[in-house]
């Protein structure tokens, strides 16, 4: 029994039903039974088929109502979704194509539209949270300007105007304040210089590092900043340059041997600028023990005199006048 077999049952009850009572008793009663069975049978299959077409009528309904899609349009897309899903197969047969492809229509359009909006009011929540503008908010002004930017053009017309103004308003501003930091930190670094150079005063061999810090500090300056750099200013730092030459530096020998023979004759052996002291020697046994203690091969021994006899500072000790009778044996 199937949908299709309501003729046939209609058809056999009629003949059936046609029959006098005597010839009724003719017929099986498992016949019978079978016309009674196949009727139930169909009755049923009629009711479950009504309530499959109700069902998918019911999901249809809901899919028509979804109408326009718009932004409020997600709690009927979904229930829509959820009904259609919640078939049986048989009822789900019962849903036309077209109904189903409106559905999935309706949900490609609001993702569209729901896509749209976020990426809108991600852009407007940026450009809100800059506030007022400062030197910090650099990257805030940055990322709210890519947003805008990755949007195409029909979504860049539905943004606010006047938050798309006050995004212009704060890079203006943010570029002002900026420039103000960079010309009072320029103006700092040429300060700076002038004060090193006015520290130089009178050039003498002295003046050689408060030189070095004030050309330094020029060099530092960048190209714009030389270029408006007070000339007069300029000239004395060459001036002092010039005057004190190479300036000085401070060597350390231990003995005249490794100086070279213009620093030998400029320091030592010059007639005009040296000093001669004359050295006599009163115990010729005392002097060759020294010399040979101090001089002499013997390290362990010039070792233990030395530990026992000089005195280790961190300045150098020179002899002046007062230490002409200097006596080694005495300084212990």
């Amino acid at each position: 029994v199937t949908l299709d077999s309501l003729g046939a049952i209609t058809n056999a009850e009629s003949l059936f039903n046609a029959l006098s009572e005597e010839l009724k008793l003719e017929v099986s009663t498992e016949a019978k039974e079978k016309l009674t069975s196949a009727r139930n049978t169909y009755d049923e299959l009629k009711a479950k088929d009504e309530a499959d077409t109700n069902a998918a009528n019911a999901v249809v309904t809901l899919i028509n109502n979804i109408g326009s899609v718009t932004l409020n349009s997600e709690n009927a897309i979904k229930a829509a979704e959820d009904a259609l899903q919640a078939l049986t197969t048989e009822q789900l047969a019962k849903v036309s194509q077209e109904a189903k492809d409106k559905l999935t229509d309706a949900r490609e359009t609001y993702n569209t539209l729901k896509s749209d909006y976020d990426d809108i009011k991600e852009v407007e929540d940026a450009i809100k949270a800059i506030g007022t503008v400062t030197l910090e908010d650099k990257d805030a002004i940055e990322n709210a300007e890519a947003l805008l930017e990755a949007l195409d053009d029909e979504l860049k017309e539905k943004i606010d105007a006047s938050l798309k103004e006050d995004l212009e308003v704060a890079r203006e501003e943010y570029n002002r304040l900026l420039k103000e930091k960079e010309d009072a930190d320029n103006a700092a670094k040429v300060n700076e210089v002038k004060e090193a150079i006015n520290a130089i005063g009178d050039v003498t061999l002295d003046s050689k590092d408060e030189i070095d810090e004030a050309t330094a500090l020029y060099n530092a300056l960048p190209k714009n900043l030389k270029d408006t750099f007070d000339a007069a200013l300029l000239k004395v730092l060459e001036d002092a340059k010039k005057k004190i030459g190479p300036g000085y530096r401070i060597q350390r020998y231990k003995g005249l041997g490794e100086m070279n023979a213009d620093q030998l004759w400029e320091t030592t052996m010059n007639p005009k600028t040296r000093t001669l002291i004359q050295v006599s020697i009163e115990n010729e046994i005392d002097a060759e023990r020294q010399v040979s203690i101090l001089m002499g091969s013997d390290s362990g021994a010039r070792k233990d005199w030395i530990n026992e006899n000089v005195k280790f500072t961190l300045e150098d000790d020179f002899f002046g006048e007062e230490d002409e009778d200097f006596d080694f044996e005495d300084e212990e």
